[in-house]
This record gives structure tokens, sequence and C-alpha cells, in this order.
């Protein structure tokens, strides 16, 4: 009989003490053309169940795509995403649902959608992480879970030749 309390009592501090999975993140890997826009989204991945706050940093190189904008907002409540840029090539987010039953996303859905300038030449990249510097990655969910732990995947944008646009001899046609 005591083995069975012990047992049960064990099994009742692991769930209490368990840690909610990752939420896992992950962003586009996109081409692009020179002096131009484009988008690029941060999509949902495994555990992203009733979400009712999310914030981060995203780090980009600003010689490569500035401007960023927001396009798209995938979760509800979208006047209730905030989003700064406080210095060239750093964005910052923060958004809080309105209710505390937050959204469910499928993996592969669109969490946001930014649009950048594209100021970079063919051939430059610019990684797009998502960071903690300097608002920390967070979340929490409508099941009283929050934390820091996120699985996440950086995204890339490379500046590509329009098809458009034929060299002949080193000169433009």
């Amino acid at each position: 009989m005591k083995t069975t309390i012990l047992v049960v009592l064990m099994f009742a501090v692991q769930i209490v003490f368990a840690q909610y999975p990752p939420l896992e993140l992950s962003v586009d890997q996109v081409g692009a053309y020179p002096n131009q826009a484009v988008e690029v989204s941060v999509r949902a991945g495994n555990n992203f169940q009733n979400i009712t706050a999310l914030n981060g940093t995203l780090i980009f190189d600003p010689l490569v795509i500035q401007q960023p904008m927001l396009t798209y907002w995938g979760l509800s409540h979208p006047a209730g995403a905030s989003f700064a840029n406080p210095q060239p090539g750093v964005l910052t987010y923060d958004w809080t649902s309105l209710i505390t039953i937050g959204p469910t996303l499928s993996v592969g859905d669109v969490v946001y959608t930014l649009s950048f300038d594209v100021s970079g030449g063919v051939g430059s990249e610019s990684t797009i992480n998502l960071d903690s510097i300097p608002t920390p990655l967070y979340w929490e969910n409508g099941f009283g879970w929050s934390g820091n732990n996120f699985s996440v995947s950086s995204g890339m944008v490379t500046v590509i030749q329009h098809p458009d646009l034929i060299f002949v001899d080193g000169f433009e046609n």
C-alpha cells in the first residue's frame, strides 16, 4: 500500500513540475530581387497550442534587407501585436491575446509575415535569426504554461538575378 501511494505521488510530482515541450518556430528561406520588396514568414511548428502571448527578436543584415513592415498576422487580436525596429538589423515584437483561449496553429501555418526592402546586390544573403536580445523569446498559453523554451530554425534571404535581365558582353539589355 505504501509503495502504491509513493508511486502515485511520484507521478503527481512529475506532472506538476514537468516542462511544456519547446514551442517550435521557423523562418522562411526565400529568394529576392534587387531593389524590390520580399516577404518572409515566421511559421508555427509543433506545440503551437492555445498560445496567448509571444515575444522575441528578429536579427537580420540591414545591408541586404531593411525597412521591415508587418503584412500578415496569423494570430488573434492583431492590434495587440507591436513591432519595433530599435536599430538597423533588429526587430522586436510582442503580442498578447485578449482572451485566455489563444489560437492553435498547425505545423507550417504562418504566425506573421514581414515585407523587407531589398538593398543588397545579387549574391548577397541575410540570415534571419529568432533571438532573445534585446526582447527575450517568450510564450504563454491558455493552459497556464509559459516559458522561454523554443526550438527555432533560422531563415535566409538570398538576392538573386531577376530573370528579365540579360547581360551581353557586360552590358545590360
